[in-house]
């Protein structure tokens, strides 16, 4: 889901920018004492039917990964001491209470 979100955010940038430029050092001639040097300015062109497939792309993730939260079991357990214990199972696996290999003091929906 968080990779989603980053595409959302990513796609709108570049709906809004339409363009990225930035500046790159280039080395020049280096004779004895004498250096010379230049700044090159680069311009790149994005294309909104790109950024349009990027931010759909982030909202299909952002879907999918909601509709896939897992499921858990959660219980509450009271040990010996009288301290209690909270923890969950996931659905799918083996659960150990419902096999009744440990006794539960209270289930939590």
């Amino acid at each position: 889901m968080f990779r989603g979100l980053v595409l959302i955010v990513l796609g709108v940038v570049l709906l809004l920018l339409q363009f990225i430029t930035f500046t790159t050092h280039v080395k020049g001639i280096h004779i004895g004492p004498f250096k010379t040097s230049a700044d090159a300015k680069t311009t790149i062109p994005v294309s909104p039917f790109l950024s349009g497939l990027v931010l759909a792309g982030g909202i299909v993730l952002v879907i999918i990964g909601r509709k896939r939260k897992p499921e858990f079991n959660q219980y509450r357990l009271t040990t010996v001491f009288g301290r209690t214990r909270s923890f969950r199972t996931l659905k799918t696996q083996t659960d150990p209470f419902r096999m009744g290999m440990l006794e539960v003091s209270e289930v939590v929906q």
